[in-house]
């Protein structure tokens, strides 16, 4: 009996040494996670919503832009590109174009995505640190609440990691081939750059002048730079060229920058960052963000600084990382800003927790992993138990009821729509059926708005149907007038929780 307990307690540690074993248990707890409550948890809101809109109307129309009204395309597309960049929104077009527009389709490829992020992060942290290390760090991901919440809408920052994972991994796998390794780790770059303008404005100027000091201290050849620059150049061209709109102008040029300082048009931006600075004090999400970063500090300027100083990628993450959080101190207090440089000190906190405690007391190695189990396990009940650890407060299936309704509704051929704040309905039809008003707003004083207001037009000229979001609020305008406008005018003919379809009264 007990040859045969020795037997299977051996082939038990042979599955674990196996690391495709391991990485399809991975994809099994991440993919239940995330097929669960697939469309509702987080609800669709208005970032995913506009980012479907991009690429439904350049899938119909070929214009890359957002619909303000029939035939009418935005003169503001830089409010839109600055939090999608081009490579989103085109690779969703090209699905649109396969299998149809949907909000499913849009989720299905930000899975796609979710899940290639997660498979190249195990792949690249195997080759780095080994399959005990790769494990655990890949757990630690799969369980952390907010990938989910930024990984399963069709938005930006997880297609981004999962470019920037993809460059450093062919940045390993091509160590003996110079020229492969810096033309297809360039392509990694260049896509995560131009996945959202403000990794290229935050990055990409750290990494040119890191790769300059590099290169005038002999630490870089100028072949390898040659072939690693020109493909970052090209495949972010099309991000510089529709975040401004037309870079030939120069209007649009100062226009574009003007936005990125101040992109929710904030009366206050010392103030914003004064509030974030508090902030740190009260937020777990942030003490989150700054233990994880004072670990990987005193990990590579104290415990593995020769690392630092050899390895480029390393010094580029930890000035990206640094204006990633200034970038999000100017904001007012969006989370979302910093969390790529999150889900990088949270991939690269095993070893970096490991190393500061094997130097401290070599024989606690054994109880530090443990821990790190133990921080898995809290961070999955933490996903599990709380309503809103995907960032949403709301399990709404309102945006996907009334999707279903506007693609089936066979409105009249020549009837007019108003939106007001909804860019969901906008993704649920196509771009000559209405017209639309869209709020960045972070306060009831401040905020950008772009579109036609329907309500302003005469009475006369009111569209035949209207859909706005509860509670009603617009940035400039009197509320009460418009709730007595609507009134007067319309009558509700549908509801999907907070979202209202109106139709003009006889």
């Amino acid at each position: 009996m007990s040859e045969i307990r020795r037997d299977i307690s051996c082939e038990n540690m042979e599955i674990l040494k196996n690391k495709w074993i391991i990485l399809v248990f991975i994809l099994t707890v991440s993919g239940i996670i995330i097929f669960t409550d697939f469309l509702v948890r987080p609800a669709i809101w208005s970032d995913e919503g506009l980012v479907v809109q991009l690429a439904r109307n350049f899938s119909e129309t070929g214009d890359y832009n957002i619909a303000v009204a029939p035939g009418v395309f935005s003169g503001n597309r830089h409010y839109y590109t600055s939090s999608v960049g081009w490579v989103m929104p085109v690779s969703l077009a090209m699905v649109f174009e396969a299998f149809g527009v949907s909000f499913l389709n849009g989720r299905l490829l930000a899975a796609f995505y979710f899940f290639g992020f997660i498979i190249v992060s195990f792949l690249l942290a195997h080759r780095l640190w080994g399959l005990k290390i790769a494990a655990i760090s890949s757990f630690l991901l799969v369980t952390f609440a907010p990938l989910y919440g930024n990984g399963k809408p069709a938005i930006a920052e997880v297609p981004a990691l999962f470019w920037l994972a993809l460059g450093f991994y062919f940045y390993e796998i091509f160590r003996q081939k110079p020229t492969q390794q810096m033309i297809f780790s360039g392509i990694g770059f260049g896509l995560f750059f131009a996945s959202k303008p403000a990794f290229l404005l935050l990055g990409l100027p750290a990494l040119f002048l890191i790769h300059l000091i590099d290169f005038l201290r002999d630490k870089e050849s100028l072949r390898k730079l040659a072939a690693f620059w020109p493909v970052v150049f090209i495949v972010v061209l099309p991000t510089i060229w529709l975040g401004i709109i037309h870079p030939i102008n120069f209007s649009n040029i100062k226009k574009a920058v003007a936005h990125y300082s101040n992109n929710y048009g904030s009366p206050c931006v010392l103030c914003d960052i004064k509030n974030n600075l508090s902030a740190f004090l009260s937020s777990e999400t942030l003490w989150h963000l700054f233990l994880l970063s004072v670990v990987a500090v005193v990990y590579l300027i104290f415990i593995n600084r020769k690392i630092l100083l050899e390895d480029w990628r390393l010094k580029w993450l930890m000035l990206f990382g640094f204006f990633d959080i200034l970038f999000f101190l100017k904001s007012p207090g969006v989370f979302r800003y910093f969390f790529p440089f999150q889900i990088i000190l949270l991939a690269a906190f095993p070893i970096c927790f490991l190393g500061i405690v094997k130097r401290a007391r070599e024989n606690l190695s054994g109880a530090a992993f443990f821990l790190l189990v133990v921080l898995g396990v809290f961070q999955f009940l933490h996903l599990a138990l709380s309503p809103t650890s995907y960032y949403s407060a709301v399990y709404s299936v309102g945006p996907v009821d009334m999707e279903k309704y506007l693609s089936d509704k066979k409105f009249p051929k020549n009837a007019t729509i108003g939106i007001i704040d909804m860019p969901q309905a906008g993704a649920s039809m196509a771009a000559g059926r209405y017209y639309q008003l869209i709020q960045f707003a972070t306060g009831k004083n401040f905020g950008i708005s772009d579109g036609i207001n329907v309500l302003d037009l005469p009475d006369n000229l009111l569209p035949d149907y209207l859909i706005y979001k509860r509670p009603f609020f617009l940035l400039s305008g009197n509320a009460g007038e418009y709730e007595k406008k609507i009134e007067n005018h319309y009558k509700k003919i549908a509801i999907f929780y907070e979202h209202i379809l109106l139709m003009k009264k006889n």
